[in-house]
């Protein structure tokens, strides 16, 4: 196609036929006039021509949604392919839709741009900082595709929800920067066959991809940076996933985080680093386990794990409600990679007091957690409320612990009570098998290899390779 625009003088009668510029329908590339009516009836001749963009900015003031079949291409002067090394050095679209909402006019939780299914979408930005309640992009239909798209801020990068009819499935997401959404990067919820793959998805408040009661999907070759909750999240019955060659690095929270998931999901030659923030639950964790019935029956082979500087390297079972059955790692982990977190029975506080941005607990009976160190303790039902939350405490005394709580909430008047987070390291497991008692899991160091199915490869406590025969 070339520069082929109807805004080109002397534009061939081929090109006439073929493409729509928005510009010729009256939108205002310089981004000072709305162009929002002119941009959906470009988009609303598309099924029979592709809607091309020249360079410019677009400013909307309420969603836009292109209709099944829409081709909309960009300039292809963006052209950014994802890379390990340079994925920080990347171009700006020359072409960016702004999403203004000055009047008022985005109220629905949809989208700024609604994609109508089999939708292709290449070289355009999304510039949504004025949405922060709202998807840059959002779509239910199927076989909708972005190429070398840009997303900045919005609540979610790409929102993908289900719909039966037509069956929601087969959006891909390719070569791509989806950057700095409020919640998640993309988000998909009951959906199957999703191709995402070569995106940089950083900067998100949530996780990089949340991926919920979603099956049959691949995340190849992405990077996944700088996410507040993680890198990545599994739930509500996600299975039969394929995660390929991405790098986890540098997320808040763990690398990849696994709740309620149940079914194989397989993980090969990813690269964690730097996952698990200082002061998080999960401090140095590449993948955790939480908070599920059964977070069952995840592969891992061939994947990389760096050690965090701020803390071991490790697998994070948090609060294990039921089993993890069938951890299967059929790669040599770090040493002591495995930390479990169940919390303490829930005990009296006799006194809180404050000072200097510090508040101290006095228990009514001596809480056994030690006299020094750090730990996650939850405070419930004290009066200020202020002195209430989950802190990262100090343990202070055989009865007392600080906490840091910026602001004086006043008088202590109702003390409440505690419940801390316990932490139990497992050295070396391969094959890992956590039952709901927290005291009793096997791991490669059982003599009897408990919890090894028959057949399975492990590592035992010398690093041997060794399968279970009997």
């Amino acid at each position: 196609m070339g520069n082929c625009t109807l805004s080109t003088p002397g534009a061939p009668t081929a090109c006439k036929q073929n493409t729509v510029n928005p510009i010729d329908l009256g939108a205002d590339p310089s981004g000072t006039n709305d162009s929002t009516t002119a941009i959906q009836a470009a988009l609303n001749s598309s099924p029979s021509r592709i809607v091309y963009f020249t360079c410019g900015v677009y400013k909307i003031t309420s969603p836009i949604t292109a209709p099944i079949n829409a081709v909309i291409k960009g300039e292809t002067n963006y052209a950014w392919y994802y890379s390990f090394n340079d994925a920080g050095d990347v171009p700006l679209p020359c072409v960016r839709i702004t999403p203004n909402n000055g009047g008022g006019g985005f109220t629905s939780q949809s989208g700024a741009l609604i994609l109508g299914g089999w939708t292709h979408i290449e070289s355009v930005g999304m510039d949504c900082a004025a949405l922060s309640l709202i998807p840059c992009i959002y779509t239910i239909n199927p076989f909708d595709e972005l190429i070398h798209v840009y997303t900045n801020h919005g609540s979610y990068s790409v929102y993908v929800a289900y719909q039966a009819s037509p069956l929601s499935q087969g959006t891909r997401i390719r070569d791509s920067m989806l950057a700095n959404a409020a919640n998640d990067g993309v988000y998909l919820s009951g959906v199957a066959d999703t191709d995402i793959t070569r995106n940089d998805i950083n900067g998100c408040g949530g996780y990089g991809l949340n991926v919920n009661a979603a099956s049959n999907n691949m995340f190849n070759n992405n990077i996944l940076q700088d996410c507040t909750s993680g890198g990545m999240r599994f739930a509500g019955g996600s299975n039969g996933n394929a995660i390929t060659g991405n790098r986890f690095n540098g997320n808040y929270g763990a690398g990849i985080y696994f709740s309620g998931v149940t079914g194989a999901n397989n993980f090969t030659g990813n690269d964690f680093a730097e996952n698990g923030a200082a002061g998080d639950l999960v401090q140095g964790a590449d993948l955790r386990f939480g908070n599920s019935s059964n977070s069952g029956c995840q592969v891992f082979a061939g994947n990389s794990y760096a050690n965090n500087g701020s803390a071991p390297n490790y697998v994070a079972i948090v609060n294990p409600g039921g089993t993890v059955s069938c951890g299967s790692f059929y790669e040599r982990l770090p040493s002591q990679v495995v930390s479990v977190f169940a919390p303490t029975p829930s005990a009296a506080i006799s006194t809180i007091t404050w000072l200097a941005s510090v508040a101290t607990y006095t228990t009514t009976a001596a809480h056994g957690l030690g006299t020094s160190g750090a730990m996650q303790i939850t405070i419930s039902g004290a009066t200020p409320s202020g002195y209430n939350g989950t802190f990262n405490c100090t343990l202070t005394g055989t009865s007392t612990f600080t906490c840091p709580i910026a602001s004086n909430p006043g008088t202590e008047t109702v003390p409440g009570t505690y419940q801390a987070q316990f932490t139990a390291a497992v050295l070396q497991p391969l094959w890992l098998s956590v039952p709901s008692d927290l005291g009793n899991y096997a791991n490669d160091a059982a003599a009897a290899t408990a919890g090894v199915p028959v057949g399975a490869e492990y590592y035992d406590t010398s690093g041997l390779r060794r399968k279970r025969l009997n």
